[in-house]
C-alpha cells in the first residue's frame, strides 16, 4: 500500500510539472510568434512586428532614415503605443517631422484580423494624435492609416 501511494504522489507531481511546462510552453510561443505588422512611414519607415499582446518584438528600419532611428530606439518588449511615442519622439527631434510644417505620418496595420487591425490602428491614430497634440499647439502633422488582412 505505501507504494501505491508514494507512487500516486510521484505520478501526481509529474503531472503537476508536465501542466506547468505545457502553460509555460503555450505563453512563451504567443509571446514570441508575431501576429501583427504595424508600418510607420514618416521620411522614416519603419516595420515593427508585433505579438498577441500587441508588445514589440522586432523593428527594422526598411530604408536608410529608418535604420538611422532604429538604431537609437530601445523598444523591444515594449507595447505599441508607447513604442509608436519614442519613435515619433526620435523622429521630431531628429527634424524629420515638424510641427510648423506639413508633416505626414502613415500607419499601415497588418493582421490575420480585420476586425484587430481595425482596432489597433484606429488606437495608433488617436495616440500619435495624442502624443502630438500635448507636445505642440500648432499641429500641421497630417496622420494617414490603414489595415491589411493577409
Amino acid at each position: 500500500m505505501k507504494i501505491l501511494k508514494i507512487v500516486g504522489k510521484f505520478l501526481a507531481v509529474i503531472a503537476v510539472i508536465a501542466a506547468i511546462f505545457l502553460i509555460s510552453a503555450m505563453f512563451g510561443y504567443k509571446y514570441i510568434t508575431p501576429i501583427s505588422s504595424v508600418t510607420l512611414n514618416a521620411n522614416a519607415t519603419i516595420e515593427y512586428s508585433l505579438n498577441n499582446f500587441d508588445r514589440v518584438i522586432s523593428l527594422n528600419g526598411t530604408n536608410e532614415i529608418g535604420k538611422d532611428i532604429v538604431k537609437k530606439l530601445r523598444i523591444n518588449n515594449m507595447e505599441i503605443t508607447k513604442a509608436i511615442n519614442e519613435t515619433v519622439e526620435k523622429l521630431v527631434d531628429s527634424g524629420y517631422i515638424s510641427y510648423d510644417r506639413n508633416s505626414k505620418i502613415e500607419i499601415f496595420v497588418e493582421n490575420k484580423d480585420n476586425a484587430k487591425a481595425n482596432k489597433l490602428c484606429l488606437k495608433l491614430e488617436e495616440q500619435i494624435e495624442d502624443y502630438l497634440k500635448q507636445k505642440s499647439e500648432s499641429n500641421n502633422v497630417v496622420i494617414n492609416t490603414r489595415t491589411n488582412i493577409y
